[in-house]
């Protein structure tokens, strides 16, 4: 098959000088040479906002990451730095898993609705979460929250 050019050379000159005009254009150089999408923020009328860590993020509630960071330390530690499903354990990354999923949950920090899993492990689970199958692991976590308590 055939390539087709579409950017014949008159169309390139004629493309060329549009893009040199609007380079000249001063506010349009600021706003590329900061990373900045002239189309979106003159639309929309907004400045762009580089500090979104922390305090400044606009999903940030009142210390939460603190204390989702407490929370997740006191399971990994009550679980031995132990996946619950494939017993792996060791140089792994963790996740710390809500066993009924924490929209639905009223305490997303109760320790009794969270457990250790592995990375792997996490990502089955994830998939499987609102289907038939999840319900064999939800009851086979619970059995081993209760056995803890």
């Amino acid at each position: 098959m055939r390539k087709i050019d579409y950017y014949t050379p008159e169309l390139r000159k004629i493309r060329s000088e549009a893009l040199k005009k609007q380079w000249k254009d001063k506010e349009f150089s600021k706003r590329v040479s900061k990373g900045v999408s002239i189309s979106n923020h003159k639309r929309k009328g907004e400045t762009r906002n580089t500090n979104i860590f922390g305090i400044n993020n606009p999903n940030y509630i009142d210390g939460r990451t603190k204390k989702w960071k407490q929370t997740r330390k006191k399971i990994f530690e009550r679980d031995n730095y132990t996946c619950q499903i494939c017993n792996k354990r060791g140089n792994i990354y963790l996740n710390c898993h809500h066993i009924i999923h924490h929209k639905l949950c009223d305490n997303i920090y109760d320790l009794k609705n969270l457990i250790t899993l592995c990375k792997d492990c996490h990502r089955y689970i994830s998939n499987i979460e609102f289907t038939d199958k999840y319900n064999d692991y939800k009851d086979k976590f619970l059995k081993i929250i209760r056995k803890e308590d």
